[in-house]
């Protein structure tokens, strides 16, 4: 059985075994959750589109860097 969460903050909290996040969410939330979840460690994969500005991806960037942790972004194609 798996918990149910609302709030995927919460879950980066109360889950410290998760190793990776799939980020599916609407796309104005993309960065942000990719963000927030390489900064509590977790590898990330995100479907597309990443961000949607230049500030956007250059901050996902810089936090993918910092982190270390290994991340990709899906598409369709």
């Amino acid at each position: 059985r798996c918990a149910d969460y609302q709030d995927f903050r919460v879950m980066l909290e109360k889950e410290p075994a998760i190793d990776a996040v799939l980020c599916g969410t609407p796309v104005h939330l993309h960065a942000y959750v990719s963000v927030l979840s390489m900064l509590a460690g977790k590898h990330m994969f995100c479907e597309k589109p990443l961000t949607h500005n230049i500030w956007e991806a250059r901050r996902v960037a810089e936090v993918a860097k910092q982190t270390g942790v290994a991340t990709q972004m899906g598409n369709i194609g």
